[in-house]
């Protein structure tokens, strides 16, 4: 490739691989197939990149702004000022969810451009944050423990919580299995995920074996 890929996520409704590179600030919508690679202008350097949970939308974090693109007609929809750089950003149906680094997490409503600040937020950064298939929150690992924010009513309204009781070594990256019973931490750790017995919420599975550290 003729560009530096900053960030990749894949949809499978389109089976496209999404990815966005700064210098040119640009959206990228691979076809893997046909080697097709449709583009997006941005109006900034990207940092991050999710694709929403039916594929056809993408939500791109930039400083200080946010960015909705729809995949079908690799158009950039609308953008959204916040108040700080962007250090993840997670699109759900109707909002997309950002952290603000050290100044904790909004919801923006995609209609509206509506902001909301999520309490608590202030302690547990999001990194390589991972909707839940079901929709109802998102998860993400970092060094040590595992973190949980309810968006099961649209914007984030529940605590983000830092889960570390029983959870095994737990290093940043985040994966869900397709069911979403399970979730995987990037040094292999997997752990179940459960919205019917919080007694089993992020409890140790077992571990990957021969795995170090797992990139993306």
């Amino acid at each position: 490739m003729s560009f530096r890929v900053i960030d990749a996520e894949y949809s499978a409704a389109l089976n496209k691989i999404v990815m966005v590179s700064e210098s040119p600030d640009v959206l990228h919508i691979f076809d893997p197939v046909t080697g097709t690679d449709t583009t997006v202008a941005l109006p900034k350097a990207p940092s991050g990149v999710s694709v929403g949970p039916d594929g056809l939308y993408a939500a791109v974090a930039f400083d200080s702004l946010a960015g909705y693109v729809n995949l079908t007609t690799a158009a950039l929809v609308a953008t959204y000022p916040l108040s700080g750089p962007l250090t993840e950003v997670i699109l759900a149906k109707d909002y997309i969810h950002v952290d603000l680094a050290n100044n904790g997490q909004r919801s923006v409503q995609i209609a509206s451009g509506a902001v909301t600040t999520v309490a608590n937020s202030y302690y547990a950064q999001l990194s390589k944050a991972r909707l839940h298939p079901s929709g109802r929150a998102i998860y993400s690992s970092a060094s040590g423990s595992w973190s949980r924010v309810d968006v099961s009513s649209g914007p984030a309204t529940g605590t983000t919580s830092p889960l570390y009781s029983n959870s095994g070594q737990v290093c940043p990256g985040t994966w869900l299995s397709l069911d979403g019973n399970r979730a995987f931490s990037g040094c292999g750790t997997v752990v179940t995920l459960s919205a019917t017995n919080p007694q089993l919420e992020m409890t140790y599975r077992t571990s990957l074996a021969g795995l170090g550290r797992i990139a993306g």
